[in-house]
């Protein structure tokens, strides 16, 4: 058994895991683990069954669906609590007026942490503090194990799955920018080829493998990389790349010096809504 004031801590950011004092512990079933990952996006906040049935089956819902909420609550709650029996002070798990209330407040959870450190880089990038931020951006990058609660097929998950997916690569573009400023060229060449392979339709991760390049004196692979983007965005979406790409296009062809010292500019980081926890929020 757990020891009842052991830290209990929840992981999203891959497949969907607890521990306590270090150690995983079975969560359930997929089913329940629905449950649990809708309850985590909402710790803090109570949801009503129907606001749980609504999230976890849509219109596909069958007639038992409250009964199937109470079963999987159940067991969420021995899962937690193993060691729980009867009324022995505040549980993490309630029932209130408004819904079931989930409580991590003795509790760590990864996505929170990973919100906090975007907050720690956009307040230090504001500043011009690079160094900062890129260590609190590798700080927020490194909790990700996987997809966002990998593995369980739902809508609710997966139109957060896909949000946190963009926030991710965003992340990992502001980190690259700043390696660049701080004048990164072959290192991350190999690095962007697979990440512009992976999201061809990026300007921004164009643009970054295009100044590793040229750094590393690679100044024809740059260029094509360009007309591949031109080539690529008229193909798929009958667009021309955007001015920035034109300009750096035009930068590496007069063979630019400003392109082998920074090439970021230092601004705030990008916007972006936070998660867990409480209401929408959106970090400046």
């Amino acid at each position: 058994m757990f020891p009842a004031n052991g830290k209990l801590r929840f992981e999203l950011l891959g497949v969907l895991r607890a521990s306590r004092d270090g150690v995983h512990f079975n969560i359930g079933p997929p089913q329940q683990r629905v449950v649990l990952g809708v309850l985590l996006m909402h710790a803090g906040r109570p949801l009503s069954r129907e606001q749980i049935i609504e999230a976890v089956w849509g219109s596909a819902a069958p007639s038992y669906a409250v009964n199937l909420v109470q079963k999987y609550v159940s067991g969420i709650r021995r899962s937690l609590e193993p060691d729980r029996s009867g009324p022995a002070g505040p549980s993490l798990l309630t029932w209130t007026d408004a819904g079931y209330l989930l409580s991590t407040r003795s509790a760590s959870l990864d996505l929170a942490e990973f919100d906090s450190g975007v907050e720690r880089a956009a307040a230090a990038r504001a500043t011009g503090d690079l160094e900062t931020a890129a260590r609190a951006i590798r700080g927020a990058l490194s909790l990700w194990r996987g997809p966002f609660c990998d593995g369980l097929t739902n809508p609710f998950l997966a139109a957060h799955r896909e949000l946190l997916a963009e926030r991710r690569i965003s992340l990992l573009e502001d980190r690259i920018e700043i390696d660049l400023a701080f004048g990164a060229g072959s290192e991350v060449v190999a690095e962007l080829r697979a990440l512009v392979a992976a999201h061809p339709l990026r300007e921004r991760l164009r643009g970054s493998l295009m100044i590793a390049l040229y750094r590393s004196e690679r100044q024809a692979e740059a260029l094509a990389e360009f007309h591949e983007a031109h080539r690529y965005l008229r193909d798929e979406l009958g667009i021309a790349p955007g001015t920035r790409l034109h300009h750096l296009y035009q930068q590496i062809l007069s063979s630019d010096a400003d392109l082998v010292a920074s090439s970021v500019p230092r601004t705030p980081l990008p916007r972006y809504p936070r998660v867990p926890g409480g209401d929408t929020k959106w970090i400046d």
